[in-house]
């Protein structure tokens, strides 16, 4: 719009100047009047320069605007998460992408009368005080809430933001990342540790109980081969072994609940599998501003291994690094390393794989590096921890023939070292 007043403000000075020559005829009577309009009609000649070459930087940035407006469309339209931009409670925009993850079209969003209608109602407090928050300046960190889909199923979202201008006034723009599958899997990776510990348990508990009742079934089998024992004697006896057996049954049900399934080892990529792991943590250790490292050796052998055991040892200290380093003031960094190393046993050399894990936070108290890969043993706070992690990757390690350990770097942070040894099919 102001383009155009322009232009048609630049016609009418150009319109003028055309008369240039026929104005200067009719006053050549009177140098000074010339001399005068001369000068007058040479400012409007300038001022024409000028405004022509100012619409001409217009149209440029215009067409800068529309380029740029273009590309930021592209890349908000191409990411795998959901971007929105929330004003009042309502839908100012959303990309395409939060139909897949929720069901709802941009114009079903843009009809709703409260974007907390979508959160389940357990969260929508959650979800309004973190709005509240950034709209009056204060830092929020990315937080998480569960929504409803269109079909009713409930979706974990983790939500990050700022705060954009939107038609001059104050929004909110969110980036919503669906993290329902990686909720699921480490609440399956809790279970699986706290299984394991039970299994462990159980295992240790049933083998005990298993030496007396062997004692009591033996002689009580031995005792009714007496054929001189009464009666009475003799059901007491009968209700004793009966009673036994029963409990040799409960025993063995909870050995067979206590047993785990054989590793499916097969030849793997110790850096394929480190790669696998740590997309499952990026996003986390981003947003905590943990920088990742990696060293990986490329001529890096193949080892016989359960890769999915063997990620679940990855996860665990990952897990442990960054919550270490979310303590600790930035930069925070993380590395990790892979190698191979020869280590001589027993006079005989062989190769193993080294896995080395290195962070910046404060480190392990030296009293505690003994009991670090004990069960149930840990350092975090109730709630937190649950002390089985390390436990199950000791014996992960232990189970494939290799050594893992933990010892405090010369720089600080704490390290953890994994060998494992090198074998062909």
């Amino acid at each position: 719009e102001l383009a155009g007043r322009l232009a048609s403000h630049v016609g009418f000075l150009i319109e003028i100047s055309r008369t240039y020559d026929d104005l200067r005829r009719c006053l050549s009577g009177d140098p000074r009047e010339t001399h005068a309009l001369q000068s007058l009609l040479a400012t409007w000649h300038a001022m024409h320069t000028a405004h022509g070459q100012l619409i001409e930087d217009m149209r440029h940035w215009q067409r800068q605007c529309h380029a740029s407006e273009s590309k930021f469309l592209s890349l908000v339209e191409s990411t795998q998460d959901a971007v929105v931009i929330l004003q009042d409670h309502r839908f100012r925009y959303v990309n395409h992408r939060l139909k897949e993850i929720l069901g709802y079209s941009p114009d079903e969003c843009y009809q709703m009368e409260n974007i907390l209608d979508l959160v389940v109602e357990e969260h929508r407090p959650i979800v309004a005080e973190h709005h509240s928050r950034k709209l009056q300046g204060e830092p929020a960190p990315p937080y998480e809430f569960a929504a409803r889909d269109h079909q009713g199923s409930e979706v974990v979202l983790e939500a990050t933001g700022v705060v954009v201008e939107h038609d001059g006034r104050p929004a909110i723009l969110e980036i919503w990342r669906d993290v329902t599958r990686q909720r699921q899997l480490r609440a399956q990776l809790l279970l699986s540790e706290k299984m394991t510990a039970i299994g462990q348990l159980i295992s240790g508990v049933a083998h005990e109980l298993n030496n007396p009742l062997t004692a009591v079934l033996g002689f009580s089998e031995l005792v009714l081969m007496d054929g001189q024992l009464s009666d009475e004697l003799r059901r007491d006896l009968m209700t004793i072994l009966s009673e036994a057996q029963r409990a040799r049954k409960i025993v063995q049900n909870l050995l067979a609940f206590a047993h785990t399934q054989e590793s499916e080892k097969q030849l793997s990529d110790l850096n394929q599998v480190l790669h696998d792991t740590l997309v499952l943590k990026e996003y986390e250790l981003h947003v905590n501003q943990v920088q990742v490292i990696k060293q990986l050796d490329p001529q890096l052998p193949r080892v016989i291994a359960d890769v999915d055991q063997l990620k679940q040892v990855f996860l665990n200290i990952l897990v442990n690094a960054e919550q270490a380093m979310v303590a600790a003031r930035p930069p925070r960094r993380l590395e990790i390393q892979t190698s191979v190393k020869t280590c001589y046993i027993a006079g005989s050399a062989s190769d193993w794989v080294e896995i080395k894990f290195r962070d910046t936070g404060p480190g392990i108290a030296p009293e505690h590096i003994p009991h670090i890969f004990d069960l149930f043993f840990t350092t975090k706070e109730s709630g937190r921890g649950t002390g089985l992690g390390l436990a199950i990757s000791y014996n992960i390690i232990k189970d494939h023939g290799g050594r893992i350990y933990a010892q405090n770097a010369p720089d600080g942070g704490a390290e953890f070292i994994i060998e494992l040894p090198v074998q062909t099919l």
